[in-house]
């Protein structure tokens, strides 16, 4: 391990917020999209109008925070869905081609997201435990058909995506987290 390591091509650029990258007549933006972690970037070609998310933007599957926060996701989702993009490159599942099954999708991730954030905050404020609420918050509620539940252990994904709420509400000890 430690001679494949010393043998890889380690960056030698680093940026904060937004760089673009001139590769001989093509540009590339990169941006920072936090969220599903906190150290989340996506590459943007804007004369190609393509976008590649990273783990910002899964398609197929419900969002995963990670060691994120869904506000911030939801905040990069928005940035993204703001660019105009004819294929878009999640980081799981399949791309998305034509700017209206990418807008659709992007305004899908964000609505749920949010939707699970008002649930975990009208759980608490009903007085259910933490430890109830991803179980209260039904996978049927949030996703209905658009995604089985039996794939990709999608029902399990569901639940821990609302897990990871329920610690960002309870982490922070305000209710008035949005």
């Amino acid at each position: 391990l430690a001679a494949l390591s010393a043998s890889l091509a380690w960056p030698n650029l680093t940026f904060r917020g937004e760089l673009d990258v001139d590769l001989g007549g093509r540009t590339v933006h990169l941006f920072a999209t936090p969220g599903h972690s906190r150290d989340g970037v996506s590459a943007y070609l804007p004369a190609e109008r393509v976008l590649f998310a990273a783990d910002t933007v899964v398609t197929g599957i419900v969002p995963a925070i990670g060691d994120g926060d869904s506000r911030q996701l939801e905040s990069s989702l928005l940035r993204i869905r703001a660019l105009p993009i004819d294929l878009l490159v999640a980081g799981h599942g399949p791309p998305l081609v034509g700017q209206s099954q990418v807008t659709a999708w992007l305004e899908w991730i964000t609505r749920y997201l949010r939707d699970v954030r008002t649930g975990v905050r009208r759980s608490l404020k009903r007085g259910l435990t933490p430890a109830e609420i991803p179980e209260s918050l039904a996978f049927e509620r949030f996703v209905g058909s658009r995604l089985s539940p039996d794939r990709h252990g999608m029902v399990r994904r569901h639940r821990d995506t609302v897990a990871k709420i329920v610690r960002e509400f309870t982490e922070r000890g305000a209710m008035d987290y949005t």
